[in-house]
């Protein structure tokens, strides 16, 4: 079983790499209009990180050209196209922002790629909740993401099953935390030079790890790594890809979702000591 969800950024940019790599005659101006503020948000926001980029924290449109000609960016967005279209998923779902003047190639993507479109198909979305419950109970699982900690601490004390009575008995389940790279790994969190040189690193470690704990399912929640990491499992390992939705599922009250959390008591805040420097400033701090 393999899930697998990009968000809408990482959608819309790996779209915008198809056209620049497959479509004759685009409209290049209206390329780098898109994809300029999109950049924006890859390098300060999502984790990735190359260290040859030099923008200023939010600002990386004055890099645009170096940016969209490095190996960094071309090796992950031409891996992330190759492995979508020659994997066979379980469930696919892909969706762009609105993007007017070059949505009309979006069939062209799908057709190569070999998937359907699943955001036209109102009886076959991605929704966490289904797939946690339906292929999770008595497994193995690990859990990647930066709260997985505190995450797991809620499904053992209890409180994920008073808020959903069907969420699922694990065996067991294990964190693994890779840690923060955003702002272009402004706070150098290790010595690689960029994102993809971190990942074969980390592929190695969590390989082991899967096959020491005998791990049956693996929970993928980690922004631009999620992709890369599941590139990185073994063809046989069962995964799920999931945004910014997990930390619901999971009774965490974060900035993001609080709006839609109407009874929070079995819920707990992100503390403090669990929000890396800077968090402020990355999209008004709401992934914590």
């Amino acid at each position: 079983m393999k899930y697998f969800r990009l968000g809408m950024s990482e959608s819309s940019l790996l779209f915008m790499y198809y056209i620049e790599k497959h479509i004759v005659g685009y409209d290049e101006i209206i390329l780098k209009y898109y994809r300029n503020n999109l950049l924006n948000w890859l390098y300060s926001t999502s984790g990735f990180f190359d260290v040859t980029i030099k923008g200023n924290y939010f600002d990386f449109s004055n890099q645009y050209y170096n940016i969209i000609n490095s190996t960094t960016y071309n090796t992950y967005f031409n891996n992330l196209l190759n492995y979508i279209k020659n994997t066979h998923f379980t469930l696919f779902y892909f969706k762009c922002h609105a993007l007017t003047n070059i949505i009309h190639y979006l069939p062209d993507f799908f057709k190569y790629i070999n998937k359907e479109n699943l955001t036209q198909n109102e009886n076959n979305t991605y929704i966490i909740k289904n797939i946690i419950e339906e292929n999770l109970n008595n497994k193995r699982v690990l859990l990647i993401h930066n709260l997985s900690e505190l995450m797991i601490k809620q499904y053992y004390n209890g409180n994920i099953k008073q808020i959903n009575p069907s969420f699922p008995n694990f065996e067991y389940i294990i964190p693994y935390k890779i840690g923060y790279t955003f702002l272009n790994n402004h706070l150098q969190i290790d010595l690689h030079k960029n994102i993809i040189e971190r990942v074969k690193s980390l592929g190695v470690e969590l390989r082991n790890c899967i096959h020491y704990n005998k791990i049956d399912f693996v929970i993928i929640s980690c922004g631009a790594y999620s992709s890369l990491l599941a590139q990185e499992l073994v063809q046989s390992t069962d995964y799920c890809l999931i945004g910014r939705e997990i930390e619901k599922e999971f009774g965490i009250i974060t900035n993001s979702n609080k709006v839609l959390i109407e009874d929070t008591k079995y819920y707990v805040n992100v503390p403090d000591e669990l929000k890396p420097p800077c968090h402020e400033i990355i999209e008004n701090s709401c992934y914590w």
